[in-house]
């Protein structure tokens, strides 16, 4: 397991939520440690806010994180 720079884990966020619909943290966490990336969910919460992601209903009604350019 590997511990990346913010930028370099912000990233790996920024793409997963671009691959898949992601509806919690503690998701983002365990995909990030799928991957060999360390994150705690406090770390999760503060890239999300500082990405701007948001949450928004995606197609079947669940709730999904999104970041701005796709929460239309």
């Amino acid at each position: 397991m590997a511990t990346l720079g913010k930028p370099q884990r912000q990233h790996r966020i920024g793409r997963l939520l671009e691959e898949q619909p992601i509806s919690s943290q503690a998701q983002i966490v365990e995909l990030l440690a799928a991957d060999g990336v360390v994150a705690t969910q406090a770390t999760v919460s503060r890239d999300l806010e500082e990405l701007g992601a948001v949450k928004v209903r995606i197609p079947g009604g669940t709730m999904a994180y999104a970041l701005p350019e796709f929460a239309k």
